[in-house]
């Protein structure tokens, strides 16, 4: 798991260390550059290339517009002088009309006297659209309400990934939701969860269970998000805190026993209870009357919270996401004799996403 998140970092980094500046000229030229300063006369730049070189300079009004690496623009105006005439005797001055062809309109930038690289242009609210990818850690919450000792659970690996769509509404903050298939399920701890049970069942008799317990469940996930971006490390680079809420629905699912019940019995062990058997897992609101064999029911709605954490340049996005779900994923019975526990059980999911805008 280190190693996966080292990778993603470094792809973060690398991404934001190969932006460059592009000075724009009145002419038609292109410089891609990295701007050291701007006077009232000059930008003074590297070229991005060689950027242990010379610091080269450019008159303002050669220049028409930069486009900064984190995509925002500063537009020049050029700026215009009055004719002088100055008169000599017996020469009486004439002064052509000036004409101005019309240029063809830009967008404009508020533009300070004595402007900054990376500062503050006009905000303009915008979209981003970008595909996530990542992986799941998950467990489960359990509250059995006849039990003195509730399930203990341990995490599962799932993929995730999907869509995202970022409302950046304000300059240092936005609204992120998307869609995406998220993979949730737990993995009991049966030792820890039966033992207790074992020794009431074999008294005076030492009980152990081997394998495992697991439940797989997949679900479609739309998160709302609300972010704010703190900027750090130079311009373009954001930590990310949202806080928000998730909605899910069930769309596959399995309960993958496979445990062995052993009992010692004068020094032998002996086996009493064995479990293989993949149960297919149905998203009911409740229960039906007539239950299905090899099926267990799981409510098809989970409502939950969620954090969002991370940091964000121009085009990446690496994510630390906590959720946490609200609501019982176990649906209402109709017949006691299905389960007759009562039963609740909620999600808990941490998700590491990587995300890429296209925009």
């Amino acid at each position: 798991m280190k190693k996966l998140i080292c990778i993603l970092v470094t792809l973060l980094l690398f991404s934001t260390l190969n932006a460059q500046d592009f000075i724009y000229k009145n002419d038609g030229g292109e410089i891609e550059a990295k701007v050291v300063e701007i006077t009232t006369d000059v930008i003074k730049y590297k070229i991005f290339e060689f950027q242990d070189g010379p610091i080269y300079n450019v008159e303002i009004d050669d220049i028409f517009m930069i486009v900064y690496e984190n995509g925002r623009r500063e537009v020049f105006k050029k700026k215009t002088t009055d004719n002088v005439i100055t008169e000599t005797p017996d020469i009486v001055p004439v002064v052509s009309p000036v004409v101005v062809a019309p240029t063809e309109s830009k967008p404009k930038a508020n533009v300070n006297n004595n402007p900054k690289p990376g500062a503050s242009n006009e905000f303009s609210p915008n979209i981003q659209f970008g595909i996530t990818a990542g992986f799941n850690i998950s467990s489960a919450r359990y509250n059995y309400k006849n039990k003195e000792v509730q399930p203990t659970g341990s995490v599962i690996i799932g993929p995730m990934g999907g869509f995202t769509i970022n409302f950046h509404i304000a300059e240092k903050f936005d609204i992120q939701t998307g869609i995406y298939y998220m993979s949730k399920g737990d993995k009991l701890d049966l030792e820890k969860s039966y033992s207790k049970v074992l020794n009431e069942q074999y008294p005076g008799q030492d009980t152990k269970i081997d394998g495992s317990f697991k439940s797989k469940l997949g679900y479609l996930q739309i998160p709302v998000t609300f972010n704010f971006m703190i900027p750090v490390g130079g311009s373009g680079n954001y930590v990310v805190v949202g806080p928000g809420v998730y909605f899910a629905y069930g769309i596959w699912g399995k309960e993958k026993p496979d445990f062995t019940v052993n009992v010692e019995n004068h020094g032998t062990w002996t086996k009493v209870y064995e479990n293989h058997e993949t149960s297919n897992v149905k998203f009911v609101s409740t229960v039906p009357s007539q239950t299905e064999d090899n099926t267990v029911y799981v409510k098809g709605i989970d409502i939950g919270a969620v954090i969002n954490i991370g940091i964000k340049s121009n085009k990446w996005m690496l994510s630390s996401i906590t959720s946490i779900g609200l609501i019982n994923t176990r649906p209402n019975k109709t017949d006691s004799s299905y389960n007759p526990d009562d039963e609740k059980v909620k999600t808990l999911c941490g998700t590491i996403a990587l995300t890429y805008f296209f925009n």
